[in-house]
């Protein structure tokens, strides 16, 4: 069962399907075919059964274009707090979708890019970053977005930012400094243990 529920599987939605609403609303718009499965390849029609059978109403998805993250990152730090290794396993332990993951999953992995570089557009949805330097070193910050060369803070502890200071050096969690280019900083993306790797030091005016 994906975890907190409805909003993992949704989210798995939303990446899986993001090319297909319009034709999956204009099925379950008045006049429409009915058939929301209709021209959809198995992953996305797996995708589209999951999130139904976990409680998502299909016919919600005409708001597609606007569905946000909800209360998810409110749930998400309990998430992590129970189950901390979840990020490491997806990629490495059988039975997750990462761990033998399709082509669609493997397009949507950024990794070792510079914050300079304008990344592809995976549908980033939010983050951690921790801090590998200075005062606030080992804390773990939340990213609501990145935008070109700047990092966008989520919901955040005051204190922790008061600590930042320019040329601070951060990381994705779950990564030693070892596995990382020296210099380098982690993004960890919250769906579905998609890893975005970004190197480079955090940016302040």
């Amino acid at each position: 069962m994906a975890i907190p529920n409805v909003f993992a599987v949704r989210r798995h939605a939303r990446r899986v399907l993001k090319d297909r609403f319009p034709q999956i609303v204009d099925a379950l718009e008045p006049g429409g075919s009915g058939d929301m499965y209709a021209g959809l390849n198995v992953e996305e029609a797996e995708a589209l059964r999951e999130v139904s059978r976990m409680g998502f109403p299909p016919p919600s998805w005409f708001g597609y274009k606007t569905i946000g993250v909800h209360a998810f990152s409110v749930l998400y730090p309990a998430v992590v707090m129970a189950d901390p290794s979840y990020f490491d396993d997806f990629w490495t332990v059988p039975g997750y979708l990462g761990a033998n993951p399709p082509a669609s999953l493997l397009k949507a992995r950024l990794q070792h890019f510079q914050l300079a570089d304008v990344l592809p557009d995976v549908g980033f949805l939010g983050g951690d970053m921790v801090v590998k330097t200075g005062a606030a070193a080992g804390k773990t910050i939340p990213i609501s977005r990145v935008a070109g060369d700047t990092v966008i803070l989520g919901f955040a502890d005051p204190g922790t930012l008061a600590e930042l200071r320019p040329g601070d050096r951060w990381r994705r969690p779950g990564y030693s400094p070892e596995d990382a280019d020296e210099g380098g900083a982690w993004l960890k993306n919250y769906c579905l243990g998609v890893v975005a790797a970004v190197g480079g030091t955090m940016p302040f005016p």
